[in-house]
């Protein structure tokens, strides 16, 4: 056990013990460190339930203290892992996997795990290097037919093993039946639209080597079915060799779309042109904040002109009701002086968000 693993002495576990389970229980929620995921968290928790008989017969009889369950690339994760859906009873679950070696062998168990557990789960975290065509195929139509009442949250970093981000259309990752979904983070796949299953969403992360290879068009067809989207971040990839003016420029002139509700906008390391077109295109009357995290190099991105009139001739375009504005500036060499306000891309920014307070 690792050295921030909680320690009891006997005075005070004799103490504990003199109060009612329940509050045992509490005590041992938080004597487990939240700062160690994974295995070991149980390897904590075991740890305290060895103490003597009477607090392990208390942990091993409550639900609550094995509801979160992580697997990992290692046998003795999938014991523990189906040790911890057994000790956990009817309670919900929250479920964490990062898969990525000898997967074969083991996709079939996944798909049972999350079959088996589905209308208890209720964060779902995957990281997983699919091994196969078919069997991308066989995860998305399962997912597609689970029901997950309530599932609340989910993570997918989900890719084809040997197939390169930068070929072909991004992989469409089929949601469940998730009425209760509040937060999606997508990491290199897209998922469908016009189903009503992103309707709900208040947050929506999504993460690209390079957005220019979704088509674009995609991007806002999801962003048009999150209507009651409250936070919105986009996380590119950057690098600077794979920005060809000539793939990104092919965004259409004008297809704008609306979030009524979103309050934060957070962009990173995407395309000059993807970021014009959001800024130009997108209509959130109560956006309060947005950072912009981008390369030095891309406010200089050859193609685009960041003039004052990019948004001079619509004046809707703009964002009077953004109030705090926040640009970090990455791989800055020899510019410690550096100052956006004079550029043409910070006259672009003052005209975007003409109320800002900080």
């Amino acid at each position: 056990m690792s050295s921030a693993a909680p320690q009891l002495t006997d005075n005070a576990a004799n103490s504990i013990l003199r109060l009612p389970p329940e509050l045992v229980v509490s005590i041992v929620e938080l004597l487990l460190d939240p700062g160690n995921p994974g295995v070991k968290h149980y390897h904590n928790l075991i740890h305290i339930s060895h103490i003597n008989s009477r607090l392990r017969n208390i942990c091993l009889s409550s639900p609550s203290l094995w509801r979160t369950v992580f697997i990992e690339d290692t046998d003795a994760s999938y014991s523990l892992a189906a040790a911890c859906v057994n000790r956990s009873g009817d309670a919900s679950l929250d479920i964490s996997m990062r898969v990525v070696k000898q997967v074969r062998s083991r996709f079939a168990g996944i798909i049972r795990l999350l079959h088996y557990t589905s209308h208890r789960i209720a964060s779902l975290t995957m990281s997983l290097a699919v091994p196969s065509e078919a069997g991308w195929t066989e995860l998305v139509t399962n997912l597609r037919n689970m029901n997950m009442p309530q599932l609340h949250t989910l993570s997918a970093d989900v890719w084809i093993r040997g197939r390169s981000e930068l070929i072909g259309p991004r992989p469409v990752l089929l949601l469940p039946d998730t009425p209760n979904l509040r937060s999606l983070s997508l990491v290199s796949v897209a998922t469908e639209t016009g189903t009503g299953r992103l309707s709900n969403i208040r947050r929506l992360c999504l993460t690209t080597f390079t957005f220019w290879a979704w088509p674009y068009t995609t991007l806002v067809d999801m962003l048009k079915s999150c209507e009651h989207l409250v936070e919105l971040e986009l996380f590119g990839k950057a690098i600077k060799r794979f920005l060809n003016v000539h793939d990104v420029l092919q965004l259409p002139g004008t297809l704008r779309f609306s979030l009524p509700e979103l309050l934060r906008l957070s962009i990173t390391g995407v395309e000059n042109a993807l970021l014009l077109y959001l800024l130009l295109n997108i209509e959130a009357p109560k956006l309060e904040f947005v950072k912009l995290d981008i390369p030095h190099w891309l406010t200089t991105e050859p193609g685009i002109d960041w003039k004052e009139t990019a948004l001079a001739e619509e004046a809707r375009l703009t964002f009077p009701s953004v109030r705090k504005l926040k640009i970090l500036q990455r791989n800055i060499e020899a510019q410690e002086d550096y100052n956006p306000s004079q550029t043409r891309f910070g006259v672009f920014l003052s005209t975007a968000f003409p109320n800002l307070e900080e």
